[in-house]
C-alpha cells in the first residue's frame, strides 16, 4: 500500500506529464472551460469584495453555492465587524430565540439544571471569585457592557431609580435587590438604573405614551372626586 508521500509524488509526476498538460489546456480553451472559469472568478472577486467593505448582506444560505457558502464563512471568521453589524447580531438572535423555544433544548434544559451537584461543585458556586465571573458573563451577553462598566453606571446614580428618585425597596432571600437596568429591547439601547415598580410600569404599558397619560388622568380624575367627597 502507499504511502501518502509516494501518491503526492505520483501525482506531481503526472501533472507534469504533456498528455495531461494538453487535456486541460484544451478544456480551458473550451467554451464549457471558458464559463466555468468566468464564473468562479466574478464570483470570487465580489466575495472578496465584501471583505474590504464593513457589510454586505449577503444571499440566503440555502441558495448559496459550495465556494459561495465557503467564502462567506471565510469572512465571517476573518472579518470581526460583520459580526457585529444589526443583521448579523439579529439573524443570530432569531436562530438563538427559535432554538430556545424547541421542546427538545427545553427537555434538555431541564434535565441539566436538575443534574447532581458535588459538594465541591457547589462550593466552587459559592465562591465570589465565580459568582464574579457569572455577573461578568450575564452582563456582557444582555448588555454588552464590562462589569466594571455596570458598576460605575450604577454608582453615577447613587444607588438610586431614575424616574422616582428612591432606592430599591424588594428584599429577596434576606437580601435587597439591586436595580434594574433599563434598555431599549428593540434597538439595544442602555439607558438608566430603575426600581422594580417603575420598571414593570414601563414594561405593562409597552412604553406607551398616550396610555401612560390616560392613567395619570385617570388617577387625578378619581383623587379629585375623594377630595370633594
Amino acid at each position: 500500500m502507499r504511502t501518502k508521500e509516494e501518491i503526492k509524488a505520483y501525482n506531481r509526476a503526472y501533472k507534469q506529464r504533456p498528455e495531461y498538460k494538453a487535456a486541460v489546456k484544451e478544456h480551458r480553451a473550451s467554451i464549457e472551460g471558458k464559463a466555468k472559469s468566468a464564473s468562479y472568478n466574478t464570483k470570487r472577486r465580489q466575495l472578496r469584495a465584501a471583505n474590504r467593505k464593513q457589510y454586505i448582506a449577503p444571499i440566503k444560505i440555502k441558495d448559496m453555492t459550495k465556494l459561495e457558502y465557503k467564502e462567506y464563512r471565510r469572512i465571517l471568521r476573518r472579518n470581526a465587524t460583520l459580526r457585529e453589524t444589526p443583521e448579523h447580531k439579529e439573524q443570530r438572535a432569531i436562530k438563538r430565540r427559535l432554538k430556545r423555544q424547541s421542546t427538545e433544548y427545553k427537555k434538555k434544559r431541564k434535565k441539566y439544571q436538575n443534574r447532581p451537584r458535588t459538594p465541591r461543585a457547589i462550593e466552587r458556586a459559592r465562591s465570589p471569585k465565580y459568582i464574579r465571573k457569572a455577573r461578568c458573563y450575564v452582563v456582557k451577553t444582555k448588555y454588552g457592557l464590562t462589569l466594571e462598566q455596570y458598576e460605575s453606571l450604577r454608582k453615577s446614580q447613587n444607588e438610586l431609580c431614575a424616574i422616582c428618585g428612591h432606592p430599591e425597596t424588594k428584599v429577596q432571600k434576606g437580601k435587597r435587590v439591586s436595580l434594574c437596568l433599563d434598555h431599549n429591547h428593540s434597538t439595544g439601547q442602555i439607558r438608566a438604573f430603575l426600581c422594580g415598580k417603575c420598571n414593570s410600569i414601563l414594561g405593562y404599558s409597552n412604553e406607551d405614551v398616550d396610555r401612560l397619560f390616560k392613567i395619570i388622568e385617570y388617577i387625578k380624575k378619581w383623587n379629585s372626586l375623594a377630595e370633594t367627597k
